[in-house]
């Protein structure tokens, strides 16, 4: 804070600006040479106080450069007791431009703490420490125009008596290669502007970099460009300007792997003579990058300087593909080609049985399946595919291949193939196509032999944005508010496969991670998403949703995601959570999302939490979408006809709301072979949701609550229903009436 304050008064003093607005302690406090004067007697030293002090014992080799320079710190004036600047000393060299001399030879940069303190003169409590030059540099006079300013001498000008000059030692600070020349020499070419140069030099100290790194973050590419090719001039190399160009002249290393390349930010190049270690770099300048590479590669390292958005991209593609490259060793490869495909359905028992499991997952994920059912019957072995929520028939194999096909997935998903008397979990990673695919495994002994259902599950479908979950308008930004909303309790409802954790992973997709916390405790943890720390419940060590949940609060979360409510301890929790400044998205199991406050309040939660802490409660269903290749109209009356022929009364009709005018035309679709001739392709989600208003709280914490009087309440606030929004799906010709009877049959809202 002294360097800062005597700094400022310093700028102050100055007379006038140079030609870009910038005064020349600017550029001095960026090349990191700011300095006290220690007041002895009636001469005052300057004691310098460089922005980078050298690692201990670093030497400077003789190949550098003879114009590497030892740097001259300006002194900056201390105070005494009254306020007065220091007297200046005309025996030693001011400070200005010109003070950059050239040095050649060996030198030794002494750390700061190595070198005694100089005696302390009138006013000064402390001192800073110094570094020393090898060989002191000549005097230079003092000008008359620090007279003028009383704190400035010009170089080149004799002093006048009496005034204030500054005085300065010489410092042997940074070689110009390293930091201080050359920015001095980009100053100079009008490459970069003097309060510029101070503004990056304090970023690098602060934050303990390179000035050339802060530069490359910091600038913009037009600017970075003509300094780029002033480097590469200075090193004797060509700028290394296209991505491609880099990607030619990359080359494996095995003293530097992608990850430790990334770290440094360099990358090898393909050497063009022998014994040399060349590496596209941001910072050519960087000595100790350069020892570095020297010491890992027992070869001499060249540096190419390489522009910043050219060489992080391509670290970036390297590292991608290395990810890559690793992954597909642990990923099981499934592919098969039409030709064995119809020759598997002609003769199963004629294929070995890996490529038989792998045409039963194949065709599964081909033909968009949640789950595969492989169970054994009297009759054979039977494998069903869920699509659409729907089972379906894929396949009948001979009963004696039944324990074969078991044990292969079993040995697969990592099971014990030996029992076969208890269930088990496991789980496989395959690829299809080039995509990762994880199945889920469970195992179930029956009497005729173990049951397996596969669930598959596919990255891509668990990551919509909000946007793309079907929600109208009005839906669509309640949920994004309670999204952004700094605390509050989301809770989702609805079946077992009813699209919950999609809907979960939507909401978290749209948070902003980088400056938000997020964690989730989940059972089991159904994709992995950048920027979430993900917790699985395993209650076999006693890590369930409440103890996970109380884990996650001692973490300092701004997010938090229980997977599922399925105790009192944990909705307890959760309720609690989100009273204390937290946003928690949860799950429970209930009809509507009424049915939610209802379930709450059941699990002995006081009401008036519930009230407090629940700011948006949602229902969900899926409903099976036409078949855009097959769909058409038919009239009312026929519609009517097809819904009684399946058993559905006028009663059931008129408890879901179901008006159906005979001379109306009706959404259909007969069937194709591209739905399997089910007349459905894909499922749209339908949704009830609705803000927990201050009329609705009292209702809720009021004594005797009725889950009746706060739907009434909540529809006469203009809130659809479940039932109203799939009719709305209807009117617009994406389903049709026949599945809304299949999926709120019960009259459930």
């Amino acid at each position: 804070m002294a360097d800062q304050a005597d700094a400022t008064l310093l700028a102050a003093a100055l007379p006038a600006p140079s030609a870009d607005g910038s005064s020349f302690i600017e550029v001095v406090g960026a090349l990191g040479l700011a300095a006290r004067t220690v007041n002895a007697g009636s001469a005052g030293a300057a004691v310098p106080d460089p922005l980078l002090v050298p690692p201990r014992g670093r030497t400077i080799p003789r190949s550098l450069p003879s114009d590497d320079a030892t740097m001259l710190a300006p002194a900056v004036p201390d105070r005494g007791a009254a306020g007065d600047l220091a007297s200046a000393d005309p025996t030693l060299p001011a400070v200005g431009p010109a003070a950059i001399a050239d040095a050649s030879g060996d030198a030794t940069l002494r750390s700061a703490d190595s070198i005694a303190d100089a005696p302390a003169g009138p006013g000064n409590a402390a001192q800073s420490p110094a570094l020393l030059p090898a060989t002191p540099l000549p005097a230079m006079p003092a000008s008359p125009a620090g007279a003028a300013s009383g704190l400035l001498a010009t170089p080149g000008s004799p002093a006048t008596p009496g005034s204030s000059a500054v005085a300065a030692r010489p410092l042997l600070g940074a070689p110009r290669s390293l930091l201080g020349g050359i920015v001095s020499e980009l100053v100079a070419a009008k490459l970069l502007g003097e309060r510029r140069a101070v503004s990056l030099g304090l970023q690098a100290r602060e934050a303990g970099e390179t000035l050339m790194r802060v530069l490359a973050r910091e600038l913009q590419a037009a600017e970075l460009e003509p300094i780029f090719e002033f480097l590469a001039e200075r090193c004797g190399q060509t700028l290394i300007r296209q991505k491609n160009e880099l990607a030619e002249r990359v080359a494996e290393a095995a003293w530097l792997p992608v990850a430790l390349a990334e770290q440094r930010g360099v990358l090898p190049l393909r050497p063009v003579r022998d014994g040399e270690a060349p590496y596209a770099t941001l910072d050519p300048c960087d000595l100790l990058l350069r020892d570095w590479i020297a010491r890992i590669s027992g070869l001499l390292p060249v540096p190419v300087p390489t522009l910043p958005d050219v060489l992080l991209e391509t670290i970036g593609r390297l590292r991608t593909r290395v990810e890559l490259r690793e992954t597909d060793r642990a990923l099981i490869p499934i592919d098969i080609n039409w030709e064995q495909e119809q020759r598997i359905r002609d003769r199963p028992d004629a294929v070995d049985i890996p490529t038989l499991v792998d045409f039963i997952v194949h065709t599964a994920y081909e033909q968009g399946a949640s789950d595969i059912h492989i169970e054994p019957a009297e009759d054979g072995t039977v494998v069903r595919d869920r699509i659409d929520g729907i089972l379906h028939e894929e396949c009948r194999m001979p009963l004696a291949l039944h324990p074969a096909l078991t044990s292969r997935i079993k040995v697969l998903a990592g099971m014990d193939v030996a029992e076969r008397r208890r269930p088990q979990d496991g789980r496989i990673t395959a690829q299809i196509r080039r995509m990762p695919l994880d199945i889920r495994v469970s195992s179930s002994p029956t009497v005729l032999g173990e049951k397996i259902v596969m669930r598959l599950l596919d990255e891509k479908a668990l990551r919509p944005a909000p946007e793309q979950l079907g929600l109208r308008d009005s839906l669509l930004r309640l949920l994004l508010d309670k999204i952004a909303a700094p605390h509050g309790l989301v809770m989702l409802s609805g079946p077992t496969g009813s699209g919950k954790t999609t809907t979960l992973y939507s909401c978290l997709s749209a948070l902003d991670r980088q400056r938000r916390n997020v964690l989730t405790i989940e059972d089991p943890v159904e994709y992995r998403l950048k920027g979430v720390h993900q917790m699985q419940v395993n209650e076999r060590i006693g890590l369930t949703f409440a103890s996970g949940l109380r884990n996650i609060l001692r973490q300092d979360p701004d997010v938090i995601m229980v997977g599922e409510c399925r105790d009192v301890e944990t909705a307890r929790m959760a309720i609690q959570a989100s009273l204390t400044g937290h946003v928690v998205f949860s799950t429970i199991h209930a009809n509507d999302a009424v049915g939610v406050i209802s379930r709450l309040i059941d699990m002995q939660i006081d009401p008036y939490l519930v009230a407090t802490a629940l700011s948006l409660p949602i229902a969900q269903r899926l409903v099976r979408a036409l078949c855009p290749r097959c769909r058409t109209t038919v009239d009312g009356s026929e519609m009517l006809g097809m819904l009684r022929a399946d058993g559905v009364s006028d009663d059931k009709m008129a408890r879901l709301g179901l008006h159906i005018d005979a001379r109306e035309p009706c959404n259909h679709a007969p069937g194709c072979p591209h739905c399997r001739h089910t007349g459905y392709a894909g499922r749209q989600a339908v949704f009830e949701m609705f803000e927990i208003t201050e009329p609705m709280r009292d209702l809720i914490a009021a004594k005797g609550f009725s889950a009746d009087e706060l739907r009434h309440l909540v529809q006469a606030g203009g809130n659809a229903t479940m039932v109203d929004n799939a009719l709305s799906l209807v009117a617009d010709g994406l389903t049709t009436h026949a599945e809304i009877v299949r999926v709120f049959g019960d009259g459930t809202s």
